[in-house]
């Protein structure tokens, strides 16, 4: 399983947000769920982060 981690900016929230979301992986059953964070683009703010035209 492949999780996409998609935070306002990951240059900071990536070290606090994969640890995370790797422990509620392993929570749920799934401790060999591969976590990346998007890191292109660069989404500055909820308005950008939520925009689909910035996700594609």
């Amino acid at each position: 399983m492949r999780v996409l981690i998609i935070s306002e900016d990951f240059r900071k929230d990536q070290y606090m947000l994969k640890p995370i979301i790797e422990a509620m992986f392993k929570a749920l059953g799934r401790p060999r769920a591969k976590i990346l964070v998007c890191k292109e683009p660069l989404l500055r703010g909820v308005s950008q982060a939520l925009d689909f035209e910035n996700i594609k």
